[in-house]
């Protein structure tokens, strides 16, 4: 069923966006974008841009640890 309630988080211009993460302990949505190298993250609910984050390598892939560690798969390894 079509639900026209639905809204935008988040407008933002990503060449290649992958890897959507949603962190429960920081009510946080993580992304990559891959061929930018980057990492975004927005609160839910908040009205500012996301937070962006240059990565000296490409960055494809995130995962929580914790409340205060993400787990980054980037073209040279795991961090």
């Amino acid at each position: 069923m079509f639900d026209p309630s639905v809204t935008i988080f988040e407008s933002t211009q990503n060449q290649l966006a992958e890897s959507p993460l949603w962190h429960p302990m920081l009510n946080t949505f993580f992304w990559v974008d891959i061929n930018k190298k980057l990492l975004l993250s927005k609160k839910i609910h908040s009205e500012s841009q996301p937070k962006t984050v240059n990565m000296p390598d490409t960055l494809s892939a995130i995962a929580w640890i914790d409340e205060q560690h993400l787990l980054l798969g980037t073209s040279t390894g795991l961090y």
